[in-house]
Formats: C-alpha cells, structure tokens, sequence
C-alpha cells in the first residue's frame, strides 16, 4: 500500500457526489480526495442497515482495510469507524467483516503510537466480539495481545472502556482468569468503576462478572477488596443507570453464589436489587433480572424464602408469559420466568403451593412443555421438576394436567438437554405415593423407555434411567420384575 501523509491541506474535504464515486475515490492516492469519500461513507451507513448492505454488495471491505492498513491519521481512523458501523448491523455483518479478514488488520492497528487510531480499532474489535460463538481469531494466541489491551486501558477513558469489554467478552476459562489476575487488571477494573462515567461503569462491571464467574480464587481476591466491594454496592443504587445496577448486582451475585460474601445484610441487598430488575417495565431488564434470579436464589432456602415474601414478585413473573410487543423475545421471557419460578419453588413446600394456587402456573406449564422454542422447554421442565418434589402437588394439580403426557414425548426427543430434564422429572413421577406411576406404567413401551436410559451415552442420563427403574421395581409385582429384567437383558444383549 502506499503511504499518505498525515497532513491534510487546510481545504474542506472533497465532496462526493453519489455513493458510487465514494466508493471509487478510496482507491484514490490524493488524501483530501480520500479522506471526503470516508466522510461520506461514514455518514451514510451510520443508522442505515440498508446502505450497510449495499456498500457492502459494491466490495467496499478490501477497500476499507486497506485504508486502515495506511496508518493515516485521520483517514484511517476513519474507515475504521466505518467497520465498527458495519459491525453494529448485526451477526450476518459480522461474519462478512471477519472472512474479509479485517481482525486481524484491527489487532495490528492497536499496536500503534497514535492513540486514535488505536482507539478506533478497539472500538471495532470490541463491536465484533460482543456477538458469541464466532469462527474468528482467537486472541489469547495472538503475542502480547492481551498485556498490549492490560496496558491500554490507562491510556484513555475510551480505550479502558473497549479493552475491559474485549477482556470480558473473551475470557471464558478458569485459567483464562487466572492469566488475567496475574496481571493489574483489578486495579484498572477499579479505576474503571470509580469514575462517574457510566460507560466506564458498565464496562469495568461486565469485565468484573466475566472474571470472577465461577472461580473462587478470583472470588475471595475480589471479596478482600473492601473498597471495590463497598463501590459494588454503591452502584446497586436506585440512582445509577439501570443497567449499572444489574451488573453491579451480578458481581455480588457471583460473589456470594461463592461463599466470598455472607452478611445478612448484603445478601438482603442484593436480593432487593434484583426484584426491582424483575419488577422493571422494561421487558430486555425483566429478562435480565429474572435470570439473575435464578443463579442468585437457586440451592438457597433461605433467599427463595425472603424472595416468595417480596411484595408482586410472584405476580409480577407470571406477566412475563402474557406475549409482549416484541414476539422474538417473548419465548426468552417465558424461559426466564420457568427458570425463576424453578429457583423459588426448589425447596418450600409453601412456596410451592404459592406459585401453583396463586400464579396458575400449571396452565402456562402445559402450554410451555409443547412451546416451538426448546429454551422455553427446558425451562418449562425446569419447573416441573421442581414442583414434582411436593407430594401433594403429586396426587393433585400434576396429576389432574397430565403432565407425564408431554414428558413422554419429550424424553423421547434427540436433544441431550430435553432429554436429560425431563428424564429427572420423570423420576419423580415414578414415586411410590405419586398416581402418575400406575398410569405411566400401563403406557405401552414405558419400561423399554426407561430401560434404554440406562444405557444412554450422558451420564446424568443413565443415572436418571437407575432411579426411574429403582422407583418402578419397588413394590412391584414378580411380572413386572421379570418384565423389567427382560427388557434389560435384551438391551444389554445388543
């Protein structure tokens, strides 16, 4: 490529006329002619996911990347900015951006000296990877790329923003997190947190949760910090930004799932923050909140307790299953109110009665365990399972919605999740003082069903398959016992 001085003259950009002479004039050597079809491009494919498509049809990448490539302040921070529209347009956009390969264009960008251009490439990169499960460059493999983003994030508000989100959205390990925390990433997270940027705010909070999720090293580290755990909470506020107090809520959340926090107090807090989120108007923060829910309160009687005491939460989730605005994100909610309903009724009884007699869930569970979405139906069985370990709830309300109807059909699917959900639920079913059982058992081609979990390839699976022929065989007569067996020899046999 050849070089373009980073002195403009002092003339107004060159003007283009159409979209087509934009297009033509980035192969132009003249910087004032350069720099005026960039301008325009920009300015034209902001906001507009119709001209995205149409640059992008006219073979403007290779052209774009090259422009990048001239180290041109600013005509290349400009193209930059371009690919960062590009990027916000969505997955499919995504995807064409990274077969260009323009990543890898992007990570030589951040090792320069001018400072924005390096902050237009990071912009980019962090657009490109906030989208998961992309075929695209791994950056842990890339030399000195991830102390070259630890050193950045001092250097400006934006950069710090940028490579906390980079950080976050690709660390995905234990010993992911364990090379970060060798290194100063909590103080600059701190530092990020401190500010009164909300941008800042939720970006150090999301590299924060990705961090310390599910490690209980970086947990306690985190939890010793008495100045940024205080800070956490200041940003669960009712005066933050509401996004602000979901993440900030979630670092606490992980933290305590952890054993790094126990005071009743902050459990108290963070429970109450959470039940706002779910309480929101807004259905994207329901959502959110409803998730949080259910990692905060699950395996913990106590918090499913004070949660069932707060004021229309319950009433507040089975809104979640009357159909929003937005049908796309409709079964995202259903799945999150299964998932929360799950959480709450894991362990109290009452609690249970609670959500069946008052929040008419079993209707909506019917409905959920045939839903088109299998994230609904996880959920659904999620639930199910749950409400499954009430006797009473057993011999009455289960019984009479038939419940074990879908669950044979769902048992019989080819998903491993389904099948391992409604595996466990089955379980219960089969209890000795649940009247499911003698119907299950005159279903034709049950105990053949139950007898081919056992040698199911998951592991939880042929447990679940265990338990179920445990369940059918106590008490049974000496047919079905040699019913039993013969099914087994003959699966074995094979």
């Amino acid at each position: 490529h050849y070089y373009i001085t980073n002195n403009l003259s002092n003339e107004m950009p060159v003007k283009c006329e159409s979209d087509a002479s934009a297009v033509r004039l980035l192969k132009e050597k003249d910087p004032d002619q350069l720099y005026g079809a960039v301008r325009h491009i920009k300015n034209r494919v902001i906001g507009s996911r119709t001209r995205k498509q149409e640059y992008l049809d006219d073979g403007i990448l290779p052209e774009l990347i090259g422009v990048i490539k001239l180290h041109s302040t600013p005509i290349s921070v400009e193209a930059a900015y371009i690919c960062n529209s590009l990027a916000h347009g969505g997955r499919q956009y995504v995807e064409h951006l990274i077969s260009s390969g323009l990543v890898e264009t992007l990570i030589d960008g951040i090792f320069l000296e001018e400072q924005k251009l390096v902050e237009a490439c990071l912009r980019t990169i962090r657009t490109i990877y906030q989208y998961p499960n992309l075929e695209c460059q791994n950056l842990w493999e890339i030399d000195n790329f991830i102390p070259r983003l630890i050193d950045l994030m001092m250097t400006s508000e934006v950069a710090g923003q940028c490579c906390a989100m980079i950080i976050g959205s690709v660390c995905k390990s234990r010993e992911q997190q364990a090379i970060l925390f060798t290194t100063p990433i909590l103080n600059n997270i701190n530092s990020l947190l401190l500010t009164e940027s909300t941008q800042s705010n939720l970006a150090g909070l999301f590299c924060l949760s990705e961090l310390s999720y599910d490690n209980h090293f970086v947990a306690q580290e985190v939890a010793g910090n008495e100045k940024l755990v205080k800070r956490l909470f200041k940003l669960m506020r009712r005066d933050k930004y509401i996004l602000v107090q979901y993440n900030a809520a979630k670092c606490l959340t992980n933290l305590f799932r952890l054993g790094a926090i126990n005071e009743e107090r902050s459990k108290t807090q963070i429970l109450d923050t959470i039940v706002y989120l779910c309480l929101s108007e807004d259905i994207a923060i329901k959502h959110i909140g409803a998730n949080l829910l259910h990692e905060l309160i699950e395996q913990n009687s106590e918090l499913q307790l004070w949660a069932s005491y707060s004021q229309h939460l319950m009433r507040g989730l089975s809104r979640f299953f009357i159909a929003s605005k937005d049908p796309e994100f409709s079964p995202r909610l259903r799945a999150a109110a299964f998932k929360a309903f799950a959480a709450l009724g894991e362990t109290q009884e009452d609690i249970r009665k609670s959500i069946i007699e008052g929040e008419n869930i079993i209707s909506h569970l019917k409905f959920g365990l045939q839903d088109d979405s299998l994230e609904v139906q996880v959920a659904a069985l999620s639930c199910l399972h749950s409400l499954s370990r009430s006797v009473k709830q057993l011999r009455t309300n289960l019984l009479d919605a038939e419940v074990w109807q879908p669950l044979l059909k769902l048992i019989k699917t080819d998903d491993d999740e389904l099948v391992r959900t409604s595996s466990r639920t089955l379980c219960n079913l089969l209890l000795d003082f649940s009247p499911s059982k003698e119907i299950l058992l005159e279903q034709e081609g049950t105990v053949e069903l139950l007898s081919k979990l056992v040698l199911n390839s998951d592991d939880e699976v042929k447990l679940n398959g265990v338990w179920a022929l445990m369940n059918i065989t106590y008490k049974a007569n000496s047919d079905l016992r040699s019913k039993i067996l013969s099914h087994v020899s003959q699966i074995t046999d094979k």
